[in-house]
C-alpha cells in the first residue's frame, strides 16, 4: 500500500468537512457531521472516528487541522496536514488498511478537448467533481 498515495486521497477527503468538525473546539467528534447522510456521512464519520484519537496524540497533527480548517485553501497548510496523515499513517499499518477500506474511491479523472472560436482549441485534464454548465 502507497502510505503517501493514501495520506494525499485522505487529506483531500478531509478537507471540506474540517471547517465543521473543528467547531467542536477542543473535543473532536462525529456530532458536526450530523448534517450529512447517506454512505457519504457514514464513511465520514467512521473515518474521523478512527482518525482523532492519532490526531488527537500528535500537537503537529492537531494544529495541521486546525489551520486547514482555517484556510482550506492554503496549499501550504494542506501540504503540511498530508504530512501529518502520511506520519500517522506509517506509523500504524493497520490504521492505514482501515482507511484504505473505508476511503471512498477516488473520482474518476477525464481529459477535456474543446475547440471554440476562430479554430481555438483548449484541451485540459479535470480530476474530481466537475459541473459543467451551459
Amino acid at each position: 500500500m502507497d502510505v503517501a498515495l493514501l495520506a494525499s486521497a485522505l487529506t483531500e477527503f478531509l478537507v471540506p468537512l474540517l471547517p465543521r468538525l473543528r467547531r467542536l473546539g477542543e473535543g473532536l467528534g462525529t456530532e458536526a457531521l450530523d448534517h450529512l447522510e447517506g454512505t457519504f456521512a457514514e464513511r465520514a464519520r467512521s473515518l474521523w472516528k478512527r482518525l482523532v484519537p492519532g490526531i488527537e496524540a500528535r500537537e503537529s497533527a492537531w494544529e495541521a487541522v486546525h489551520k486547514v480548517a482555517e484556510h482550506p485553501d492554503d496549499g501550504e497548510a494542506r501540504d503540511e496536514l498530508r504530512r501529518q496523515l502520511q506520519e500517522l499513517l506509517s506509523a500504524d499499518p493497520g490504521l492505514a488498511s482501515e482507511i484504505a477500506r473505508l476511503l471512498p474511491p477516488a473520482p474518476a479523472s477525464a481529459v477535456i478537448r474543446q475547440k471554440a472560436g476562430d479554430g481555438a482549441i483548449q484541451i485540459g485534464q479535470v480530476s474530481g467533481n466537475v459541473n459543467l454548465r451551459r
